[in-house]
């Protein structure tokens, strides 16, 4: 009924809150990273549709075990903040875990690449799913 309701009105910031915690307590994890997904296609704001393209990736990534689903909000965030390490992470596992293993090594390649001569704790762990 709910969920009904929601998909009515999905700017009544209400409603929005009290099925966030709804799924939250549930562990919908799926249904809450798309509900974070359209909340990313509404907002106007770069830093707020970045925010929720990465909770939703994280939480198909870890939380739901679909790391399939999670490359499309993840490819979206990185596209906002391409310097994000943990987005980059996150995507190369996603990347990894669904099988793309050749999208996976080129994704790694460049992102090693773009950060040589630097050391950063984010270039060792991209090194080392390289090596994965």
């Amino acid at each position: 009924m709910l969920e009904t309701v929601f998909a009515e009105s999905p700017t009544e910031a209400r409603i929005r809150e009290h099925l966030r915690r709804i799924y939250e307590e549930l562990g919908a994890h799926r249904e809450l990273a798309n509900m974070c997904i359209n909340e990313a296609r509404m907002s106007t704001d770069a830093a707020e549709r970045f925010a929720a393209l990465r909770k939703a990736g994280g939480l198909l990534l870890e939380s739901a075990g679909d790391p399939a689903a999670a490359i499309a909000p993840l490819e979206a965030a990185r596209e906002l903040k391409p310097k994000d390490g943990e987005v980059a992470m996150a995507l190369a596992d996603a990347y990894i875990q669904s099988g793309r293993l050749q999208e996976a090594a080129d994704f790694l390649d460049a992102a090693i690449q773009a950060q040589k001569g630097r050391r950063s704790r984010e270039g060792s762990m991209m090194q080392h799913r390289m090596a994965q």
